[in-house]
């Protein structure tokens, strides 16, 4: 927690099992194997806010499909959880990627009752911990739509959804999301991404040097597009060492020594930090993908990204840099105007009036950014009465986009 509060980094996503903190209608055990009551004590003396994330019911309570039967009894124990832990936590995030598996493959007509639910449980405050919803794992459109139709978007404070996409695409799945907003006329609304990994394959305890270099690129690429189209926040997947499948999504290794994706990803924060996005840069290059420029006080920092994390020659820029550093906050030497990038991404500080003449303004990010920066819409008051649908899943079935009748 110390480590992470160095680099900079402003909110810790943490998993709670519901069940284990709450294992009878009557009984809790706060601290549980998992340490839960002393790792938040600790957050709260790192003075580090945690994401608070939940999906799964407790045993004791009856369900339909995962989510609790019971919403009564579901706000009675949550009363406590959100009672006991408020004050350690920066957000709460109901459930995790609903949309699929997680969600039973239920529609989110299932998902959003719960949502609300908790919205009442912990209402709206100035000071207090703000309520996350959605969770998505995919951008499902129909999914998306039934949530917006049950009330989801004046339940909440902000919305997330996951990515392992790769960060060419992240502009374009943005503008999705912000298109379905727009037709409900919250386009404002936050946006968190509360994962976003490239994994490395399974085995060693470190990653090859290029399995490496190939998650670094992708997981800080992903954060820098994201700064620029104005997500609000953004959270990495993820810190310690975490095998699943064939895959190993962790940012440190087996020992708990950091990998280059934790020294690259920690880097954006130090240079990109309170800055805002400004535009792009015209460069002479074919190789560059991308070439973000963000302004914090009178210097610009251009962000220069070939897609691959092999090194190219140096790109040449409009003007010559003050500064130049690697994906890991090693100094490059420059000559003149030309720009080495050697991990497939630069960071190149310049001077802000002599870049201004140089910039592309009204760019799709550009526009995404003004957009998330106006006023986000307040989150409702919930009545006393949420309604529930309660289908009899063995009569009809259940999908992410609506019930299916039996033939």
């Amino acid at each position: 927690m110390k480590g992470l509060r160095r680099c900079g980094i402003a909110m810790a996503r943490e998993r709670l099992s519901w069940g284990q903190v709450n294992p009878g209608a009557e009984r809790w055990n706060w601290e549980s194997d998992r340490k839960y009551d002393t790792l938040r004590g600790l957050y709260g003396e790192q003075e580090l806010p945690i994401l608070e994330v939940f999906h799964s019911t407790p045993g004791w309570m009856e369900q339909v499909g995962p989510y609790p039967r019971s919403l009564v009894k579901t706000a009675r124990s949550w009363r406590n959880i959100v009672r006991r832990w408020r004050g350690v936590w920066g957000a709460l995030e109901v459930w995790n990627e609903p949309d699929i598996h997680f969600g039973g493959n239920l529609p989110a007509d299932r998902y959003v009752p719960l949502v609300e639910t908790l919205s009442r449980v912990m209402p709206r405050s100035e000071d207090g911990p703000l309520l996350v919803g959605g969770v998505f794992a995919r951008h499902n459109r129909a999914y998306l739509e039934l949530a917006a139709r049950n009330g989801l978007l004046d339940a909440v404070d902000a919305l997330s959804f996951h990515t392992y996409g790769r960060a060419g695409g992240m502009q374009q799945l943005v503008g999705r999301y912000h298109d379905w907003l727009r037709g409900h006329d919250r386009a404002s609304m936050p946006l968190w991404i509360t994962e976003s990994g490239r994994p490395w394959s399974r085995g060693p305890g470190r990653p090859p040097r290029e399995g490496d270099a190939a998650s670094a690129l992708d997981i800080t690429m992903k954060a820098i597009e994201a700064k620029a189209c104005g997500i609000d926040r953004y959270f990495a997947f993820v810190y310690p060492f975490y095998e699943e499948g064939s895959n190993n999504f962790g940012m440190m290794g087996r020992g708990a020594t950091p990998l280059r994706s934790m020294a690259a990803y920690t880097w954006a924060a130090s240079v990109l930090g309170d800055s805002s996005y400004a535009g792009d840069l015209a460069v002479e290059a074919d190789a560059v993908h991308r070439a973000r420029v963000f302004r914090r006080g009178g210097q610009a920092v251009a962000v220069l990204y070939t897609g691959e994390s092999g090194p190219r020659e140096g790109l040449k820029l409009p003007c010559e840099p003050e500064k130049v550093t690697g994906i890991d906050g090693r100094v490059l030497e420059a000559s003149g105007r030309q720009v080495p990038v050697p991990d497939g991404l630069s960071y190149a500080v310049l001077p802000c009036d002599r870049v201004s003449g140089h910039l592309q303004e009204d760019t799709t990010a550009m526009r995404l950014c003004r957009e998330s920066a106006r006023e986000a819409p307040k989150r409702q008051p919930q009545g006393p009465v949420v309604l529930q649908y309660l289908p009899d899943l063995d009569r009809l079935s259940g999908t992410s986009e609506g019930y299916v009748l039996p033939r």
